[in-house]
């Protein structure tokens, strides 16, 4: 028989009486399961540690996790791949700069020696320059020598023509004797070719000392190479003046007129040394000069005196020979550099040489 108290189920009583069993598994599970997670944690960090990944503390976080891990990796190789490409960056502007600086450096190098070598140059420009202006300033001492003495010589030739005419007119007051008139005459020709041939002396100087000058001024003109040219184009410099050949051929009139055109007159010759230039310049033809007849004496265009300037007329000339098909005699004169001076008629046709002094 059952009592009629409370009556005890069998379970209850049994779950009353298990109760503390089982809380006491529970903590026995949860005990175990955390010895098993520090046991995996301290494998991890074991492991971390052999691998190098993880420090001390983070052993116990979640930096040693694989994920985390490969993106620190990849972080880390990213930055060290930035690194070494600034590093190249940095390398090749530091080359490129160099190379800059090696180039400006060259180019200043090059400019200075440039400057210097301008600077030597324009030295020794000056230098001969001052020596030219001294051998020039020289050269005019001798041409103002040459024409004072040319004065001293005109001043002596005529003193010693009035001498002649003096003794002319005293021997002309005796008595008439062919012997005294014929010595008279002799010695008033000596006295003429004397003089004439002194004048053609000083002449002749006087010519090479331009030519000198000529010279020094073309030397002087081409250091010089902002000045402008002595002779205009197709002109030829000699002494202190311009020549220039004609390309067609013209009776001396016309000749004459196309030379004051261009602001020259037919060539002047006063010495030696400037018909020697002519002779090379003039080829193998012939061309008129600035020398006619007038009334019955030969005169230069520009009103040189032809008794006191050196002839160079050739072999048996002037002959002022007669030519059929012309009237009147052989007036004007050309030449070539083979015969020398020739008289002839003025309407031949001839080239022509003109000449004009250095601006």
């Amino acid at each position: 028989m059952q009592s009629k108290g409370n009556p005890v189920h069998p379970k209850r009583k049994t779950r009353k009486s298990e109760g503390p069993e089982m809380e006491l598994g529970k903590e026995d599970e949860k005990d175990i399961y955390i010895n098993l997670t520090d046991l995996n944690l301290q494998r991890q960090k074991k492991s971390a540690k052999a691998k190098g990944n993880c420090d001390e503390e983070g052993a116990y976080g979640n930096l040693c996790d694989p994920d985390l891990l490969r993106k620190k990796n990849a972080n880390a190789k990213a930055a060290k791949n930035s690194q070494i490409r600034l590093i190249l960056i940095l390398m090749v502007l530091l080359i490129f700069l160099f190379l800059v600086q090696v180039v400006f450096i060259g180019i200043l190098f090059t400019f200075y020696k440039n400057m210097a070598e301008e600077q030597s140059h324009l030295k020794e420009t000056g230098e001969n320059m001052a020596k030219e202006q001294s051998r020039l300033r020289e050269t005019d001492k001798n041409i103002t020598e040459g024409q004072s003495r040319l004065r001293e010589t005109g001043e002596n030739m005529a003193k010693e023509q009035s001498r002649l005419r003096e003794t002319v007119t005293n021997e002309l007051k005796k008595p008439r004797n062919l012997n005294n008139e014929v010595a008279v005459m002799n010695e008033l020709k000596k006295s003429r070719n004397l003089n004439n041939e002194v004048a053609g002396s000083i002449f002749n100087k006087i010519q090479r000392n331009l030519g000198a000058v000529g010279k020094l001024l073309e030397e002087v003109s081409k250091m010089n190479s902002s000045a402008q040219p002595l002779c205009d184009r197709s002109w030829r410099h000699y002494g202190l003046s311009c020549y220039y050949k004609s390309t067609k051929k013209e009776p001396l009139n016309s000749a004459k007129e196309d030379c004051e055109k261009n602001k020259a007159h037919l060539v002047i010759i006063n010495g030696e040394d400037e018909m020697n230039f002519l002779r090379g310049f003039s080829e193998k033809q012939s061309w008129w000069i600035g020398l006619r007849m007038v009334n019955g004496a030969w005169e230069w265009f520009d009103g040189t005196s032809y008794e006191m300037t050196p002839k160079f007329w050739g072999k048996g000339q002037p002959n002022n020979s007669s030519m059929t098909g012309y009237t009147g005699g052989q007036d004007c004169v050309q030449f070539n550099n083979e015969n020398g001076w020739d008289d002839r008629h003025c309407v031949t046709n001839y080239k022509y040489i003109c000449e004009k002094e250095i601006p």
